[in-house]
């Protein structure tokens, strides 16, 4: 099965096991190119209620398995350090950059 078929069946299997309230309008934003897989990037984007500055969620799918999943928030401990990461993408979403510790209470 081609890429692109692949790609349309995993955002049909996006709107089809969203719920109502998760997006009102579903925009495919792109694709970034990664050494061994690529990722897609889609957004939901909710208005009611806020028409000037809708609610807008990113679902991302790997070339792998194109299905898609909504990105997690960030880590605030990971802010400071996202513009160190030097090198291009490698495709594989389990690589870990940075390891955080849990702190300690």
């Amino acid at each position: 099965m081609n890429c692109r078929l692949r790609l349309h069946l995993g955002i049909n299997e996006l709107l089809n096991n969203s719920a109502e309230s998760d997006f009102e309008e579903l925009v495919f934003w792109g694709r970034i190119d990664g050494m061994q897989h690529e990722y897609y990037i889609c957004m939901g984007v909710t208005f009611t209620d806020k028409y000037e500055f809708p609610t807008k969620r990113f679902y991302w799918a790997s070339s792998a398995d194109f299905r898609f999943k909504a990105f997690p928030a960030l880590n605030d401990q990971h802010r400071e350090r996202v513009d160190e990461f030097l090198g291009p993408f490698t495709g594989d979403h389990t690589t870990v950059h940075i390891r955080v510790e849990p702190e300690l209470t």
